[in-house]
């Protein structure tokens, strides 16, 4: 996803039984917990804060259909300025995610 000018990679675990969901994400080299996450049928929704180097604090709003081994919908992005974007967003079902690669990040 294209922020600010920059381009933002996203990686995300999900679990789900039947209609409960939880979920962590990946934003670039920050990590955090998907909240709001709902599933109804085949709706998802869900809602990330994260700070964003060379952005800071944003909030995502993604809602989206599943289909089979597929989600596909939209987020609406409101940036630290108060600027809202509407982008579209998909994901796919894959037996790894880069939400375990490493971050570059070095820890205190």
């Amino acid at each position: 996803m294209n922020l600010a000018g920059q381009r933002v990679n996203y990686a995300a675990v999900l679990d789900q039984q039947f209609q409960a969901a939880e979920g962590v994400i990946r934003a670039g080299a920050n990590r955090e917990v998907l909240t709001d996450m709902k599933l109804t049928g085949d709706n998802i929704s869900f809602s990330l804060t994260v700070t964003l180097e060379g952005i800071g604090l944003t909030r995502y709003e993604f809602t989206g259909k599943v289909r089979g081994e597929r989600i596909e919908g939209s987020a609406q992005v409101i940036l630290p300025e108060g600027d809202r974007l509407e982008l579209p967003w998909r994901a796919s079902r894959t037996a790894a995610s880069d939400y375990f690669a490493p971050t570059g990040v070095q820890m205190p």
